[in-house]
């Protein structure tokens, strides 16, 4: 679902699958330690952990996460 919206509102935004990553388990790791995050999906903007599925639906619904992805392209 999260996907979904976010490449809906941004069909270039970088997808990164664990489950089909080499080092998919590694970087899960790193979520948990770095991040205290223990689900997926992990979504960043940026250099920003955002949450999970739930975050964004709630972004989308307050209007924000276009507004939020807007900016973090403008930054790159």
């Amino acid at each position: 679902m999260a996907k979904q919206l976010i490449t809906g509102l941004y069909p270039e935004a970088k997808i990164v699958e664990l489950d089909r990553e080499e080092h998919g388990t590694d970087m899960q790791n790193v979520l948990k330690s770095k991040y205290e995050h223990y689900t997926v999906p992990a979504v960043f903007l940026g250099d920003t952990l955002v949450g999970g599925n739930a975050d964004v639906q709630k972004l989308n619904a307050k209007g924000e996460l276009d507004q939020m992805i807007n900016r973090v392209i403008s930054e790159w």
